[in-house]
């Protein structure tokens, strides 16, 4: 079950500045009540229309609005290793040229794996070849957007042990999402069908990073290289699906501590795919793990809204993390 609104085409009405900062208010309220109850759907909704709409206006959010949260201080960041499977090369170029912008020089390390059978076996192949004590596994198509990408990345490894921007608290069957409501967290940007603009993508009305996670979206994944070289993964898991739940739910049975982290804004330049080669990997996944043969979760419910242009997904993202901004990491 998914929900978007269209803000696309929207106006918004001129309204006087107490009025405005009454109305944030609202939202505010609105947007905790939402937080504190996943299962409230419609407050979500709710708040996700109204945000979407802002952002669209491109009229600076009231004063009132609660402050995004601090860019952690400086903190040293170790050799970082980026392992990139890609066989375009003008998509490797493109996501190598980001990373070179995210990080200095002297801290990154790029490797391109570009002719592998199967992501765990590239990733495998990548690890033994990196020498970062922070290794990343991306996807050639994403799209990184945050202040101080390094700093962050340093903090939130240092609170938790593997990353990620989308996962659940849960696994229950075939799929990081398959246990629906009120396990699946984070926030991602695709294209929207036939790429007429982008979707901002909404699990849970949220900011704060997210503690007691199960499952990792393989879109992006950084680990403490104690982490990969101890579990890597499973080269049983052939082809290009369920190398990252498979890797990040043995993480997590191994006690590693696994976490999101929304401040690190992710742009993915795809919708993924679940035709016959995922239906072949889901089967095969089962048989190796028949314990995880539970039906999908009935509230696999998203949010999210449509815009033409990137920036203003971009700043839809910034008016939700105003709006739900809290110190602590939820369980």
């Amino acid at each position: 079950m998914s929900a978007w609104s269209n803000p696309v085409e929207s106006e918004c009405n001129d309204v006087s500045g107490d009025e405005a900062e009454r109305d944030w208010s609202e939202l505010v309220k609105l947007a905790r009540r939402a937080s504190a109850d996943p299962m409230d759907f419609p407050a979500a909704q709710e708040v996700v229309n109204r945000l979407a709409a802002m952002a669209s206006s491109g009229k600076p959010s009231p004063a009132i609005a609660t402050p995004a949260a601090a860019v952690p201080g400086p903190r040293q960041l170790p050799l970082v290793s980026v392992v990139i499977c890609s066989i375009d090369r003008a998509k490797f170029e493109a996501v190598t040229r980001m990373y070179e912008q995210r990080l200095p020089a002297g801290s990154l390390e790029i490797i391109g794996i570009h002719d592998a059978t199967g992501l765990a076996e590239a990733y495998n192949r990548g690890l033994r070849q990196s020498r970062g004590e922070v290794v990343i596994f991306s996807h050639d198509d994403i799209e990184i957007h945050c202040v101080d990408f390094g700093k962050r990345l340093a903090e939130a490894l240092r609170r938790f042990d593997l990353i990620g921007v989308v996962g659940a608290t849960q696994v229950t069957g075939p799929g990081v999402k398959w246990a629906g409501h009120p396990h699946i967290r984070g926030w991602i940007t695709h294209p929207a069908p036939g790429r007429q603009g982008w979707l901002a993508g909404v699990h849970r009305i949220e900011h704060q990073p997210v503690a007691g996670i199960q499952a990792i979206d393989g879109l992006w994944m950084a680990a403490r290289r104690e982490v990969a070289e101890t579990i890597r993964f499973d080269e049983n898991v052939e082809g290009f699906h369920f190398y990252d739940l498979d890797f990040s739910w043995r993480a997590f049975k191994a006690g590693f501590a696994l976490g999101l982290e929304p401040s690190i804004r992710i742009i993915h330049d795809s919708l993924g795919n679940f035709g016959p080669a995922w239906q072949r990997s889901a089967a095969s996944f089962l048989a190796r793990h028949p314990e995880l043969a539970a039906p999908m979760g009935q509230h696999l419910h998203a949010y999210g809204a449509m815009f033409k242009e990137k920036p203003t997904a971009l700043r839809f993202y910034d008016l939700l993390a105003r709006a739900t901004s809290h110190a602590d990491v939820m369980p």
